[in-house]
């Protein structure tokens, strides 16, 4: 094959794989890295993943939180008696109010949810605004927290995870099902997973939950409890270091995750995640950049 043969091929093939990473692109949903939250790099007090309300939060509701939260949070509490006092706090003033929101209350800040929970008892939000109320109470409060959604086929629930420095690990709290901590039967307090494999397991769990305006222990009815449902081991997990869509899909950080940077969520599946199609992705790339590097440098050597 002469030099110019090998160049008008060579230019074929960089035009074939400029429209195959074109379409990556645009799909590029179904290419993406997807990051794997293991035991491992969840559940070390060292944990980086968490979710960053900073991202979430205005620096003017920052600032209202934290204001708020002097009404119920004492400066000498626990790390844990202040997520019971954020807890008790919002589920007496909006345990009635669970349900469908309206539309306009959709996609709300957590401030905004708030205010259209307490201008009128006829408004209902669901799990997620719980979740974000959680978040934001309990970061203004020194506590590093994380955002989770477990999805159920046809249906998916948010609760949050803390990180308790008193006792050294990380424990779910879920509001929207009144429970503020959970333990086994040996007294070990159960983060998302843990709590998982308990209530898929013939042994009990006991539970610190909103009844009747105070947090009472007791145990959990596994057959009753409608939360059970979806700690199955078939369901991922979602931990999410933001929930900012705006800045999730700004075309910089899309294109950070195009390439497998900057993921704003860790997928906790028993299935393993398989990232064959991201890393063929960045072969195809690398491929189609280094055969235009290869053009040029051919296209000056004939011009010579």
């Amino acid at each position: 094959m002469s030099s110019r043969q090998a160049i008008s091929f060579g230019f074929f093939v960089f035009l074939l794989l400029g429209l195959t990473n074109i379409y990556i692109f645009w799909k590029r949903d179904n290419f993406q890295y997807i990051p794997k939250a293991t035991d491992q790099n969840l559940y070390v007090p060292a944990s980086e993943i968490s979710t960053n309300p900073l991202t979430i939060y205005a620096d003017d509701e920052l600032v209202w939180a934290k204001n708020k939260s002097k009404e119920f949070v004492k400066p000498n509490m626990s790390s844990s008696e202040k997520v019971k006092a954020i807890s008790l706090f919002l589920l007496n003033q909006f345990h009635d109010q669970r349900g469908i929101p309206p539309p306009n209350l959709m996609h709300v800040s957590a401030r905004a949810t708030y205010d259209a929970l307490n201008r009128s008892k006829k408004n209902q939000v669901w799990c997620g605004h719980f979740g974000h109320l959680m978040l934001l109470f309990t970061h203004v409060n020194g506590i590093k927290g994380r955002y989770i959604e477990v999805f159920n086929p046809g249906n998916h629930h948010v609760f949050n995870e803390f990180y308790i420095p008193e006792w050294g690990q990380w424990v779910m709290t879920d509001m929207y099902n009144d429970i503020v901590f959970a333990k086994n039967m040996e007294g070990t307090y159960l983060n998302a997973q843990t709590f998982r494999h308990a209530v898929n397991s013939p042994r009990g769990i006991a539970v610190l939950k909103f009844s009747q305006k105070n947090l009472v222990d007791t145990i959990l009815d596994k057959l009753a409890e409608p939360i059970v449902s979806y700690h199955t081991k078939a369901n991922p997990y979602y931990y999410y270091t933001t929930t900012n869509l705006d800045q999730v899909y700004t075309f910089t950080n899309k294109l950070k995750r195009h390439f497998g940077f900057s993921p704003w969520y860790y997928i906790y599946n028993d299935n393993p995640n398989s990232n064959a199609k991201h890393y063929m992705k960045i072969f195809l790339f690398i491929s189609w950049l280094f055969l235009g590097i290869w053009l040029i440098i051919e296209r000056f050597k004939t011009k010579a």
